[in-house]
């Protein structure tokens, strides 16, 4: 029995609005920047058939945040996105707390397919709670 499944092609995801409002696909950049926020942000865990998807990073933002905590988000952002998006080269990570609610995760990055593009920067915050 010959397989008359056919590939269909249809519009990529996600999309971003152009400035004529009409549907477009994102760029790599932004698409890498999504990808690093939802993976920072979706606790360890939460997701229910795949517990490995998502970041320690927000299990740490309520700690005390003293060197020991720091060095720890450090080694998760690093961790968490090189294992789960094989497209990011993570350069640079800083922590800030610009205010004491708040928690903020800076991190310089590289596309490791395009090694020659100009390092981009996200940042990532974090509410503590008030």
């Amino acid at each position: 029995m010959a397989n008359t499944l056919t590939k269909k092609s249809g519009p990529a995801f996600p999309f971003k609005s152009s400035i004529y409002g009409v549907l477009g696909n994102k760029t790599r950049r932004e698409s890498l920047q999504t990808s690093i926020y939802l993976i920072l942000t979706t606790p360890k865990g939460s997701i229910p058939y795949n517990q490995d998807l998502g970041s320690h990073v927000p299990l740490l933002v309520f700690e005390p945040l003293n060197d020991a905590v720091i060095n720890l988000i450090h080694y998760y952002v690093v961790e968490d996105l090189e294992a789960q998006d094989p497209r990011v080269k993570v350069i640079s990570i800083m922590v800030a707390i610009p205010e004491s609610h708040n928690l903020l995760v800076q991190i310089g990055y590289r596309d490791r397919d395009d090694p020659s593009e100009v390092p981009q920067q996200t940042s990532i915050p974090f509410v503590r709670g008030l």
